[in-house]
């Protein structure tokens, strides 16, 4: 059995375009890709910078965490399926600002492809 907690290893997932039907005003993240290689990405709306959890995501370069980003275009597909989540790959912390949510900016260890690009980029 593969413990990623003992492996430090965190997965991050995301839906790009949300629904106010799927979704509450306090989960409607704004989740996007700035460029292929750099991801704009909002936490939980309880985070806190200075709590555990914040400081799980901006002093990565000390913990030794690794954070592996899946994304996905909506909740459900035009036949009410529910949509597969695509595996990005490990990003590593660049920035973050405010709390409640934490806004942080991730950088790709590889870009992102074009065809999620295109999903997952902000309009």
């Amino acid at each position: 059995k593969y413990d990623i907690k003992q492996h430090k290893i965190q997965m991050i997932f995301c839906t790009i375009n949300k629904s106010d039907k799927e979704y509450s005003a306090e989960t409607m993240y704004e989740d996007y890709a700035i460029d292929a290689h750099t991801f704009h990405w909002q936490s939980q709306n309880t985070t806190r910078a200075d709590s555990p959890t914040g400081k799980l995501y901006t002093e990565q370069n000390k913990n030794g965490w690794r954070f592996l980003l899946f994304v996905r275009d909506s909740k459900k597909n035009s036949y009410g399926f529910t949509n597969p989540y695509y595996c990005l790959g490990f990003v590593d912390y660049i920035e973050s600002k405010g709390e409640c949510p934490m806004t942080i900016k991730w950088k790709m260890k590889e870009p992102i492809p074009a065809s999620i690009f295109e999903i997952a980029s902000a309009v």
